[in-house]
């Protein structure tokens, strides 16, 4: 008889193990763990790499200005609106050339005296891989249709400015920091941001976005899967990259004292177009509030008494009562 129990019972243990692990599947091996580990934690370094994080390009300080004709500030204290360019009409046609140049020499100022090691190899061939995505897509890094850019300086009253964008007898806007919380507060994708004109800085800037995407690559290379992900990185490297050129500029124009806004188009945004010496330009609208305009400055013309007279009544005609008028202080007179 109880060797009858004692069987049953040795039965019945057997039967409950075996539930339980057909149930309680077993933890997947440490070394499998461990890889698991390692490839999400790349997915998050690729994703982390299309964020912007230079302090030097994207810590602006508030005011800036727009320099723009009598026909430009009509309609943008008119209606409240920006006509917004699309990125690959930028009035600099040579900006992709410039990022192309800044891009290749930038390889060798992470390279340069550096002795041939296993990292600086690992980088070389990454990099390697990325000029060939490049190559690829040439074509849409240079005729970009989501991103929009509108210009501002930070001099309030520069001679060249003048001359290049109203003829001396135009105005400048200010804008307060009011304009950046409005665009957060609507929602949209939007980076402002100091065009950067030093070349040494330029190159720094794509080493430091090259060294760490080669970083990931490598990782990713050590757990034998960087065919599968090469891609994704390239991806976010190449937009990432868009996005810096728009604010790296030949020094040539550091006179300008460039601020920028670029926008990511949304579909809800409707394209319009403008006529500009003899090409279709296109732009989207983008609106803000009254409270976002701190002065409003008449350029070096003859008459600016006239001048000051006419903008105050424009003003007050669209609710801008309290703006303040600055005149120009340089004494052009022809």
């Amino acid at each position: 008889m109880f060797c009858v129990e004692f069987l049953n019972y040795i039965i019945a243990d057997v039967f409950i193990n075996n539930t339980k692990a057909q149930t309680c599947p077993r933890k997947p091996p440490l070394h499998q763990r461990s890889f698991e580990m390692n490839r999400n934690n790349i997915n998050n370094q690729i994703q982390d790499l299309v964020k912007v994080n230079h302090a030097e390009i994207f810590d602006v300080s508030f005011p800036f200005y727009h320099y723009t004709g009598i026909e430009g500030i009509n309609g943008i204290l008119g209606d409240n609106n920006f006509y917004v360019s699309q990125s690959d009409f930028l009035n600099d046609r040579t900006e992709i050339a410039h990022f192309q140049k800044i891009y290749e020499n930038a390889i060798s100022v992470l390279t340069n005296g550096r002795p041939f090691d296993n990292d600086v190899r690992l980088f070389m061939s990454y990099c390697k891989i990325f000029s060939e995505y490049l190559k690829v897509k040439n074509h849409s890094f240079v005729e970009n249709d989501s991103l929009y850019v509108l210009s501002f300086t930070s001099n309030n009253d520069h001679l060249p400015l003048w001359s290049s964008y109203t003829s001396n007898t135009g105005y400048n806007i200010g804008f307060n920091n009011n304009l950046n919380k409005y665009f957060e507060n609507k929602g949209m994708k939007f980076w402002v941001g100091n065009v950067i004109y030093d070349e040494d800085r330029q190159y720094e800037i794509i080493a430091d976005g090259l060294s760490e995407a080669s970083k990931i690559w490598s990782q990713a290379d050590n757990l034998g899967i960087s065919d599968q992900i090469t891609e994704e990185i390239n991806k976010k490297l190449f937009d990432k990259f868009q996005l810096y050129s728009m604010f790296l500029k030949n020094h040539l124009f550091d006179s300008e004292e460039e601020v920028r806004i670029v926008f990511k188009k949304r579909d809800s945004d409707k394209m319009f177009h403008r006529c500009s010496n003899g090409i279709f330009i296109p732009y989207i609208k983008v609106n803000f509030r009254k409270e976002c305009v701190r002065s409003v400055c008449v350029g070096p013309i003859n008459n600016l008494d006239n001048a000051q007279i006419g903008l105050k009544s424009f003003l007050n005609n669209n609710g801008y009562r309290e703006m303040k008028i600055n005149k120009s202080k340089i004494p052009l007179r022809y």
